[in-house]
């Protein structure tokens, strides 16, 4: 099938994820934010990795591995790496910061937007009808379905951060957003 020739062992497109972040902290000051494909639960990092870098080397692994071509493959990954790429509880599908009670997910939330030492994180993944903030501020939600497959035309939407101060740039404009004041954290 289509998917495994793209996605499976030797594909492009797998050679490709294989080189990418599976989170990034980008920004200084109030602009520090994690950015990562759907969350990162607290038992991922710190707990599991230590360090979003640490992560990333772990993930690579295991992207690498799937990437590599039919006996040419490296040394299996660890199970806790597979987790992290398959694992329903992993950074690329969970959903729970986007779909939970903030009560349930807001103290997990914090406690990795303090232990990575950003001022907040966002993720996309679940599909919200507008960029949403949880957590006081410490999560925004920013998938807003861009792709046709979501929304007839799409919906373009870049979150940015300048001097603290966090926009939304839609076509139709750039509007500032957020709740979060400068003494909070």
């Amino acid at each position: 099938d289509i998917w495994m020739d793209i996605f499976g062992s030797g594909g492009p497109y797998a050679q490709l994820l294989s080189s990418r972040r599976i989170a990034t902290v980008e920004g200084k000051g109030k602009c520090r934010t994690l950015f990562v494909h759907a969350g990162l639960p607290e038992s991922v990092v710190p707990k599991l990795y230590g360090t979003v870098d640490a992560l990333n080397e772990a993930g690579g692994a295991m992207l690498k591995y799937h990437a590599a071509p039919r006996g040419a493959k490296p040394d299996a990954p660890s199970k806790d790496a597979k987790r992290i790429i398959t694992g329903n509880d992993g950074p690329l599908w969970i959903r729970s910061w986007a779909m939970d009670r903030a009560a349930r997910v807001c103290p997990a939330i914090e406690t990795v937007v303090e232990e990575s030492q950003v001022r907040r994180a966002v993720v996309g993944h679940t599909v919200q009808e507008e960029v949403t903030e949880k957590c006081h501020g410490h999560l925004t939600l920013l998938d807003v379905g861009m792709s046709d497959a979501y929304n007839p035309g799409g919906k373009p939407t870049v979150w940015e951060c300048e001097d603290g101060q966090v926009r939304i740039v839609t076509p139709s404009g750039r509007k500032n957003f957020g709740s979060r004041h400068d003494d909070e954290l």
